[in-house]
């Protein structure tokens, strides 16, 4: 993109809270990502404010949850609409 390459890092929420903190903190931490794709809706509420602090884009495909409506200003985008 723009003459640079993009590499596909993946984590594994595991469904769970404690996991999907984990890997969001070791993909900004120790990987130094530059956006993430997901997570789900299950999870996305637990790591939103760690994406925002760190200034990370995430463009998440499933959470359509309503908490989104009003927080993430230019980090946070979703492809579906709230589940109200």
């Amino acid at each position: 993109m723009d003459g640079q390459s993009i590499t596909l890092v993946k984590g594994d929420t595991e469904a769970t809270v404690a996991a999907s903190v984990t890997a969001a903190r070791k993909r900004i931490n120790d990987e130094n990502v530059r956006a993430f794709i997901g997570p789900t809706n299950l999870t996305f509420t637990d790591v939103k404010d760690l994406i925002v602090e760190n200034n990370v884009p995430v463009v998440t495909p499933t959470a359509g949850t309503t908490e989104l409506d009003s927080v993430g200003g230019n980090h946070i985008f979703r492809t579906v609409s709230n589940d109200s």
